[in-house]
């Protein structure tokens, strides 16, 4: 077991100063479900389900498929558009098949949603709360297509698929096939971008290609991007964040998009959230959202170099 008594006091201090930040704000914390019926239809991510069985159903019954929460982001926006004000939750999600230095499957996240503020106000507020947390006093800024230009050359807005897998073929001396320019630009990010940034500094990264959107807004003076944002400490992603889509039909869509791309990845689809979408229809004020994984920020806050590290019982310790 590597997890410590000093770690557990860090982590205990984190939790802290985080409540302290959204109580001085005026931001209120829920809580919300864990195992919904439904969940993130995101193709990228994987999850786990259970089945619910009422008492006295028999031996037979297969009862109903439920899902633990890859983020509260669904349920949290149904708080909102019940007329909630600015709300944030602490609290653990789940991630089938994530296993690494940075990842476990279960692990806690930060998520809070801000009304009225827009995709720069909420880079402004989650950086200013990273640094505190993680006591790093730089902030380097950039848009996604500049950074991919300037680490590679390579217009994110413009490259195909087979541009893309030569790239990668030159870089690493292996032939990669990729499905879609996402894919092969998501590897690009992971293999060849992160690893590079600057260790003593948060990295911002904002307006993403539109077609890695997932349910945020398309930006209104260049609609090939969306008004998404992720920060890193180092090479680690610690956040990501929107400005949040309220249409009810283009959530709809996105979400039946997502769900294609599971069938051609032969995964299993997801039932698209119909309690979310209602509640969409109802009317989601405007409002930005961010989650923060808040294993990784306590990392970066503690110096320690994995996951294992800061949580009580690492995955392969239950």
């Amino acid at each position: 077991m590597t997890f410590s008594v000093e770690c557990a006091r860090a982590r205990a201090g984190m939790m802290a100063m985080i409540r302290q930040f959204f109580a001085d704000r005026g931001v209120l914390e829920v809580e919300t479900p864990l195992l919904g019926a439904a969940a993130s239809t995101d193709c990228h991510i994987d999850l786990f389900s259970a089945a619910f069985i009422p008492s006295g159903a028999g031996p037979a019954a297969t009862g109903e498929t439920y899902y633990l929460q890859t983020s509260p982001e669904l349920f949290m926006k149904r708080l909102l558009a019940e007329g909630f004000p600015d709300i944030f939750q602490i609290g653990k999600v789940f991630r089938n098949g994530e296993c690494g230095r940075h990842h476990n499957p279960e692990f806690t996240m930060l998520e809070w949603y801000r009304r009225g503020v827009d995709l720069y106000g909420m880079i402004d507020e989650t950086a200013g709360l990273l640094q505190e947390l993680c006591e790093i006093a730089t902030v380097n800024r950039i848009t996604y297509r500049d950074l991919l230009l300037q680490s590679t050359g390579i217009d994110p807005l413009a490259v195909t698929v087979p541009e893309l897998e030569s790239f990668t073929e030159q870089q690493s001396g292996q032939k990669l096939s990729f499905a879609t320019v996402t894919d092969g630009l998501q590897y690009l990010m992971a293999a060849v971008i992160e690893p590079g940034f600057d260790p003593n500094s948060l990295t911002v990264v904002y307006l993403y290609p539109r077609e890695q959107a997932v349910l945020s807004t398309v930006d209104r003076e260049d609609r090939r991007v969306a008004r998404r944002f992720e920060i890193y400490g180092g090479g680690m992603e610690l956040a990501n964040g929107f400005e949040e889509l309220a249409d009810a039909a283009e959530n709809r869509r996105r979400m039946e998009a997502e769900n294609a791309c599971r069938q051609q990845c032969g995964k299993p689809v997801v039932p698209v959230d119909e309690r979310f979408i209602t509640a969409m229809e109802k009317g989601l004020p405007p409002c930005s959202g961010v989650a923060v994984g808040c294993d990784r920020v306590l990392m970066c806050r503690t110096g320690l170099p994995s996951i294992d590290a800061v949580v009580s019982f690492g995955w392969n310790e239950r």
